[in-house]
């Protein structure tokens, strides 16, 4: 039986994933160049930029950004994309490519129990984002469902985040 005080590691995972993805959007808007310093950053973006390994006094805007898609780049385990259903053959051809272009994405970036991943559609290999339609973070643990995380993850860092990726044309 499940009380309100059990712990949901799942949920708990993803919520530490959206909270990394902010924190890398934070610091992908940031001006170090301003003056403002690491301590203004919230504490998240702070840990990340430690993580970096990035220097203010000696990096540049291009190096700070390429640190950052750098860590984009390493947190995901998988990277995939896939198609709707469509016909294989055509009036006796062979299907053209372009009908079978990758509809939907998903990002994994942490499986087991706890996993957690991204999905959402493509719109022409890049992340589809009208109303009703943006990428979802969920969260799944051993034998359960993959659930939609309850995390009010800020959506201009999770399209930034999800548009980080090649998904092909």
């Amino acid at each position: 039986m499940t009380t309100a005080t059990d712990t949901n590691h799942a949920e708990a995972n993803a919520n530490g994933h959206a909270q990394t993805i902010e924190a890398l959007y934070e610091l992908s808007c940031w001006d170090f160049r301003t003056g403002e310093t690491p301590q203004a950053l919230t504490g998240a973006a702070a840990d990340v930029l430690s993580d970096l390994d990035w220097d203010a006094e000696t990096g540049t805007p291009e190096t700070l950004q390429e640190a950052i898609t750098d860590y984009c780049n390493e947190m995901p385990l998988s990277v995939l994309v896939r198609s709707g259903w469509y016909s294989p053959v055509r009036q006796g051809l062979p299907l053209c490519t372009s009908e079978g272009a990758p509809e939907e994405f998903e990002i994994l970036l942490s499986t087991g129990g706890p996993a957690c991943r991204i999905i959402g559609q493509l719109d022409r290999g890049s992340v589809a984002w009208q109303s009703g339609c943006r990428p979802v973070m969920q969260h799944q643990d051993w034998f359960k469902p993959w659930t939609e995380s309850s995390y009010d993850i800020d959506t201009n860092a999770l399209l930034w985040f999800c548009e980080q990726f090649y998904y092909g044309e």
